[in-house]
């Protein structure tokens, strides 16, 4: 349901703002609907990105970004640059509803939203007592394990 580039580069062209891989391939060639979410403040690294502004990522197919706290505050300013790129034409507003229908899709299918849903009736479903025990780090283990033999597999096909 959701995807994370990684911190890498093909050809010189950072994966966070790799429109080829992100949207093209993954979104379109394979039909990807969840969300493409950003490694946390991945996008500054990208030479014309900084911690406030990324319309480079926005438009490559990054759907939400995982902005750093540190050091002020990227969140409010994140949200202000980036609706200036919309209103300025950097960032069709197509992308931002594409964006938004992805994380609002992703929601839904988790529940999360939808006819019915009452978010306050799932918090006693959550057990933050099993965050970091042995048995969570051991699926957590296990999942890493699985997708870096699905992402060998992507990368072999995609070439």
């Amino acid at each position: 349901m959701s995807t994370m580039p990684s911190f890498n580069e093909i050809n010189g062209i950072e994966m966070h703002q790799h429109y080829h891989y992100l949207t093209e391939i993954l979104k379109g060639h394979f039909s990807f609907d969840g969300v493409v979410m950003s490694d946390w403040n991945a996008h500054a690294d990208i030479p014309s990105c900084t911690s406030d502004s990324c319309p480079q990522g926005i438009n490559a197919g990054i759907d939400m970004f995982l902005l750093s706290t540190v050091g002020g505050d990227h969140y409010s300013k994140f949200i202000q640059n980036t609706l200036q790129t919309v209103r300025n034409g950097t960032v069709p507003q197509s992308r931002i509803d594409d964006a938004a229908r992805r994380v609002l899709r992703l929601k839904a299918r988790l529940g999360m939203i939808g006819p019915g849903v009452n978010v306050l009736d799932r918090i006693d479903d959550v057990n933050i007592t099993a965050i970091g025990s042995p048995e969570h780090t051991a699926v957590a283990r296990e999942t890493v394990q699985k997708s870096a033999v699905l992402l060998r597999t992507t990368a072999v096909c995609c070439r």
